[in-house]
This record gives structure tokens, C-alpha cells and sequence, in this order.
């Protein structure tokens, strides 16, 4: 498949994605609704999420579905203004069914609550939303397979900064930044957003001397936000 065949298949599937996210919430596609003034706008972030993951929640696009546990859509605040997305799932996320459940999700708590916030205020995802067999690296296919439900959470909830954890979630926002690919670090725009890669906690539990420079990231995330302007929402 050429990149402009790839490109048009991300996009029909991200709109068949909002489409049936929309009717599994109610909304009906027929002149009375029409009429009525029924829009996507008209759903609150919240119930849009809730839809996604209902239709998302059986989801065979890819060759991980065979051997995950659940689904891990996300959870966090519809309204984020600050959005984590990790690589992929591990064992306790799977067996728990959330985003972040085991030791490196204790670990990004803290992360948070360092920078003033609690992980209610956040929105937590993974790339890739499947456990890989023996937690091996998932692969792009997945990725890709994945990309359209994690774009339409972001066009839901539209943070104003992503802080994408590890190299392989840092590749997922390669071609919305500008310029060169994201380095950690560094801001990186990508349309109204701003991406800041930085290391999985998973990593620093493995390498604790790395948490300084997590802890240099988060804080400029931290004043980003702070000096940032709200966003009518």
C-alpha cells in the first residue's frame, strides 16, 4: 500500500470510527435529526468517549486481539488539558482493564501529582491498545491499526499538550510534528497541540538514574500549562 492509499485508508476508517460512535450514543443520520439540529457538537466530550469505547471494545483490527485480555481504551478527563499516551499495554493494564494499573502506573501517579494535578484531571491512553503476546514490541500494523481510535480520543478530548511516554508513542506523532521527528525533551507542535516525548516509567523503574530527566520534562509541561492560556472547552 503507497503512502497516499495508506493516508486515505486512515481517514475512512477514523470517520467510520465517529460515525458509529455517534450512533451508538443516538444520534440518528435522517432528515428528522436534521431538523432537530442534532450535531456531533451537541455530545459532550464525555458521552463521545463513552461511545467510542462501546464500539471499540470488541475490536479485531489487528492480530493482538487474539490474545489480550481487554481493550484498553483510556481514562482520565474528557475535558484534559494535559493527555499521556503510552506505547502499548502491559500485563496489569490488561488483567485490570485500565490504562497504567501496575508499578509504573503507581509511578506516573506520582509523576502527576508532582506537577500539581491529579490523575482524574489527566487523560491516559496507550498507542497501541492491546496487550502483545510476551509484552514483545507490538509492531507497526498495530500502530497503524490502532492510530485512527487514538486520533478520534484526541480530536474528543483536544488537550493542549500530549506527553507521549517512550520512543514508540513519541513515532506515533512523527509526522504531525513539525520539522524533524520528536525528540525527547523538546516540544513539538502538532496542529493546536504541543507533543513532549519523554521516558515510559517502565524505563525508570529499570533505570532510575533516567527520573531527572523525566522530572526536567514534566516541569516544563508544567509551566507550559501554567502560562498557557485556557481554552474555551
Amino acid at each position: 500500500m503507497n503512502d497516499s492509499a495508506a493516508s486515505l485508508h486512515a481517514c475512512i476508517e477514523s470517520l467510520w470510527l465517529h460515525l458509529r460512535c455517534l450512533q451508538r450514543a443516538g444520534l440518528k443520520f435522517d432528515a428528522l435529526a436534521a431538523q432537530s439540529g442534532q450535531t456531533a457538537c451537541a455530545l459532550a466530550p464525555g458521552e463521545q468517549l463513552a461511545a467510542l469505547r462501546s464500539e471499540t471494545a470488541d475490536c479485531r483490527r489487528c492480530r493482538l486481539c487474539s490474545a489480550r485480555t481487554h481493550v484498553i481504551f483510556g481514562e482520565g478527563s474528557a475535558r484534559a488539558r494535559l493527555m499521556f499516551v503510552g506505547s502499548a499495554p502491559d500485563r496489569a493494564s490488561d488483567a485490570q482493564g485500565r490504562p497504567f494499573a501496575g508499578e509504573s502506573g503507581e509511578l506516573l501517579t506520582r509523576i502527576i501529582e508532582a506537577i500539581g494535578l491529579q490523575r482524574s484531571q489527566v487523560y491516559l491512553t496507550d498507542a497501541v491498545k492491546c496487550l502483545a503476546p510476551q509484552q514483545d514490541d507490538p509492531g507497526d500494523d498495530a500502530g497503524e491499526a490502532c492510530f485512527p481510535i487514538l486520533k478520534r480520543q484526541i480530536e474528543i478530548i483536544q488537550p493542549d499538550i500530549i506527553c507521549a511516554l517512550g520512543p514508540a508513542a513519541a513515532r506515533t506523532f512523527r509526522e504531525q510534528a513539525s520539522g524533524a521527528g520528536p525528540a525527547r525533551g523538546q516540544f513539538h507542535r502538532a496542529g493546536t497541540m504541543l507533543v513532549m516525548p519523554t521516558h515510559h516509567p517502565e524505563l525508570l523503574l529499570r533505570r532510575p538514574e533516567l527520573k531527572r530527566e523525566t522530572w526536567i520534562d514534566v516541569q516544563r509541561i508544567q509551566r507550559e500549562l501554567e502560562s498557557a492560556p485556557l481554552r474555551e472547552r
